[in-house]
């Protein structure tokens, strides 16, 4: 696993990627679809446009969700 807080070539790493763990921006939701990229999204707390993206990315199938509330570094174990 790497972590990354900003990058210049996000294509590049997509594409590289087995599964995309992140907040769900709708901007990296849709190019992990487009890329056809699974993915992990921990919405930013209190933000009710990155939880509605989340959902609606886990409804059609292509995301997990976890509430960041929840969220520790075992959790991505299971």
């Amino acid at each position: 696993m790497k972590v990354y807080s900003w990058v210049k070539d996000l294509d590049s790493l997509l594409k590289a990627a087995d599964l995309v763990v992140c907040n769900s921006g709708l901007t990296l939701i849709n190019k992990c679809i487009a890329f056809g990229k699974k993915m992990v999204l921990i919405p930013i707390p209190l933000h009710g446009e990155q939880n509605a993206n989340a959902l609606r990315a886990e409804e059609v199938g292509v995301a997990r969700v976890i509430n960041p509330i929840e969220f520790n570094a075992h959790i991505l174990k299971t």
